[in-house]
């Protein structure tokens, strides 16, 4: 079969495709289930351009000026230093902070270097055990200005994944196994495990998604409601064409955030490098007018 091949190249096709072509050929619908899962495709990756692209200045922005600011510190600053050292003027303590830093940087710079890919590995690592896993995309669904964003993204995922299986034929259990698989975030994974152990014993999707307290009401009782109406698949796309539309919204809303926090921050560290600068100047000149 069709959806036998493409089981051969699991790098390739993925399961949630596989799947939907599996119950589109035992349907007879293979057309329709393939155009719908380029809309699904669509929608996805429409999605991960509007995340990428909001955030594309701010990071910009940010590595720019800690370049900027490595650069000053590491070269700039201790030259000062120098000059002011040679010339017996105590240096106060912001230019000796930045001076000792930029000392550091340059003497032991391999050092930094082996602790941030350290760091990273062992990060990496963490990442790849369960409980690495679980932590991390629990801080992930609670820090406090992309939490809300990436929950609404998992949830917008959960609904539109689900409602897209669904419609194409996919028998229930088996499309809450492939909804656990591509979800993104453990904790909520895990809440989709509970839902389908609940459908399993012939309860509801909706009482595990409100005794988890990690999906917001409304969108467990929109759930409820397309339960009870035999119109699940419907609701679970307004549920995600109702977070995709709010995800936009905060995306904007967290861009205005940003850039003027980017800004102040980096004010600050101009302004405490600025300082570290001028106030040993002021005791120059003061040398040299008596």
């Amino acid at each position: 079969s069709f959806s036998g091949a493409l089981a051969r190249y699991p790098r390739i096709f993925s399961k949630l495709f596989i799947n939907m072509v599996k119950a589109g050929e035992a349907s007879w619908k293979l057309d329709l289930v393939l155009r719908r899962f380029a809309e699904f495709i669509e929608h996805q990756a429409d999605l991960r351009q509007k995340i990428k692209g909001a955030l594309f200045y701010p990071v910009i922005l940010l590595f720019a000026g800690m370049a900027v600011t490595l650069f000053i510190v590491t070269f700039i600053i201790p030259q000062f230093a120098e000059i002011f050292l040679k010339a017996g003027i105590h240096l106060p303590l912001p230019t000796l902070i930045i001076f000792k830093i930029g000392i550091g940087i340059k003497r032991f710079w391999y050092l930094f270097i082996l602790l941030f890919i350290g760091t990273g590995l062992g990060i990496k690592f963490y990442i790849t055990t369960e409980e690495g896993r679980l932590r991390i995309d629990r801080v992930k669904l609670r820090l406090p200005l992309l939490g809300p964003l990436y929950r609404k993204a998992a949830i917008s995922g959960f609904a539109r994944t689900l409602a897209t299986l669904v419609a194409s034929g996919v028998p229930i259990l088996q499309s809450l196994d492939i909804v656990k698989e591509v979800i993104g975030n453990e904790v909520l994974a895990r809440v989709v495990g509970n839902v389908r152990t609940s459908v399993e014993r012939g309860q509801s999707l909706s009482e595990p998604l409100k005794i988890s307290e990690e999906f917001p009401p409304d969108t467990v009782q929109m759930i409820s409601v397309g339960e009870e109406t035999g119109n699940l698949e419907g609701m679970l796309n307004k549920i995600s064409d109702f977070y995709d539309m709010s995800l936009g919204y905060s995306i904007k809303k967290l861009t205005t955030v940003i850039e003027p926090l980017l800004l102040v921050v980096m004010g600050c560290m101009v302004g405490f490098i600025m300082a570290s600068m001028l106030l040993p100047m002021f005791d120059m000149i003061k040398i040299l007018r008596h």
